[in-house]
């Protein structure tokens, strides 16, 4: 199968910033795991943006009240791990008792924990621990510490610092935790609010993004942005010193990209006479494939004859759904090959799948198809010569960022593009609209 390398293109907002720190406790029994996450979220005239997401997937209630069990533990002379293994009934019974207690510390400043026996059980006069918040707090601060990655990488993601954010609010049964609590006060430097039942928001909160996404008359008064919360891209080749090296990772839509959206990056063959390309599509944030989630593959055929080089254009459309529509085509071809990736979708019946995917196609852009772009492009060219020599430099590096802009796809640089070029028209006395208007397009 043909290898594909990049091909190389060089190229305020008012809102009220708030940050959700989010920790669940999920039951073993019920397929899922403890989590811990944090999202950006920015209301501005009535839409809520989620700016930006980030998340421990492995780091919720139950690592807290492991850590409690280990303290216990130790101080018994044990090991977590060993006792585990070796006492399995003994460590589960403590595990409750230990849910029970850290829920207690919320309220009192100590508590008194019973140490069943082997069996599991535990008598009237067992033997009893002291746990003081200052001791559990200790005990979970390494927990706190990797809760502070997610933080910033949403921060940075959304530009924003600590200081900047105006609210903070706790989300999720685990976030009742006083040394939480502390940990958010310090990081953002205020105080987190926590108004309403922390697990009942988090069923508010996914009623109404369920509501949302199916438009229900509910919600008609909210308007809602969410973001994609991993990045995808697809494998490629990079010549280092000569040397053509495949597996390297190269992102087509970024995490935490306002969606939906679609996108488009322009790739080159690398062999000659290659006559097809087969596209990799993975979800990560690595820069190696191999360590990154493959989430599926388009094969692409038809590449006409001739040297390295030849661009193949594919195209990443991303939904609310999670539906991933992959598209590619080799350069000006009409014929396009295309895929549709379920992963991440919601679960959709078969006509809402195919309803899902028919709006897909509304979130396409292509600028080099579009007759206006096509006129600016072919005006300003004709006016190169027209212009003083002292000023051509400057309009054609105009003209080739507009050029290279609409070779990627992508809305909102294509218009930034040409909105410069028709300034620097506009600036040198040339009337586009006017003389396009007199002349047509010549």
């Amino acid at each position: 199968m043909g290898a594909i390398s990049k091909t190389e293109y060089s190229k305020t907002n008012k809102r009220k910033p708030a940050c959700a720190v989010k920790s669940s406790i999920n039951s073993p029994n019920s397929g899922f795991h403890s989590s811990s996450g944090v999202s950006q979220q920015g209301l501005f005239e009535g839409t809520l943006e989620i700016i930006s997401t980030s998340g421990e997937s492995f780091l919720g209630g139950e690592d807290f009240t492991n850590r409690l069990v280990s303290l216990i533990l130790q101080k018994q002379g044990l090991q977590f791990e060993i006792a585990e293994m070796q006492q399995p009934l003994r460590v589960a019974r403590l595990r409750q008792l230990c849910e029970d207690a850290k829920r207690k510390l919320t309220d009192e400043a100590e508590v008194q924990v019973k140490l069943p026996e082997e069996n599991g059980a535990v008598p009237e006069n067992a033997k009893t621990v002291k746990i003081s918040r200052e001791a559990f707090a200790t005990a979970v601060k390494p927990l706190l510490d990797r809760i502070a990655g997610p933080i910033g990488k949403a921060l940075r993601d959304g530009r924003t610092e600590a200081e900047e954010v105006d609210d903070v609010i706790l989300v999720g049964g685990a976030t009742r935790m006083l040394p939480l609590a502390d940990f958010v006060r310090d990081y953002f430097g205020s105080e987190p609010q926590a108004l309403f039942n922390p697990d009942e928001v988090v069923c508010l909160g996914a009623a109404v993004q369920a509501a949302l996404i199916a438009d229900n008359r509910a919600v008609d008064d909210m308007v809602m942005t969410d973001v994609c919360p991993f990045t995808l891209g697809v494998n490629i080749a990079k010549d280092m010193g000569g040397q053509i090296r495949a597996g390297y990772f190269e992102p087509i839509i970024h995490r935490n990209t306002t969606i939906p959206v679609s996108k488009e990056h322009v790739f080159s063959t690398i062999s000659p006479n290659q006559s097809e390309v087969q596209v990799e599509v993975y979800q990560g944030e690595n820069r190696k494939v191999e360590k990154n989630l493959k989430i599926g593959e388009l094969r692409v055929t038809g590449v006409p004859p001739g040297p390295a080089g030849q661009e193949v254009f594919i195209r990443f459309t991303y939904d609310l759904n999670g539906l991933l529509e992959v598209e590619a085509y080799v350069g000006d071809s009409d014929h396009k090959f295309s895929t549709v990736l379920t992963q991440h979708a919601a679960d959709l019946t078969e006509k809402e799948m195919k309803e899902a995917v028919a709006n897909l196609q509304t979130l396409k852009y292509y600028p080099r198809e579009d007759m206006a772009n096509q006129k600016l492009l072919r005006f300003a060219e004709r006016m190169v010569g027209e212009i003083s020599p002292f000023q051509r430099e400057q309009f054609e590096a105009a003209i080739d960022m507009f050029e290279q802009a609409m070779s990627s796809g992508d809305r909102e640089t294509v218009e930034a593009a040409r909105n410069t070029l028709e300034q620097i028209l506009s600036m040198l006395g040339i009337d586009f609209e006017g003389q396009i208007g007199d002349h047509g397009d010549e």
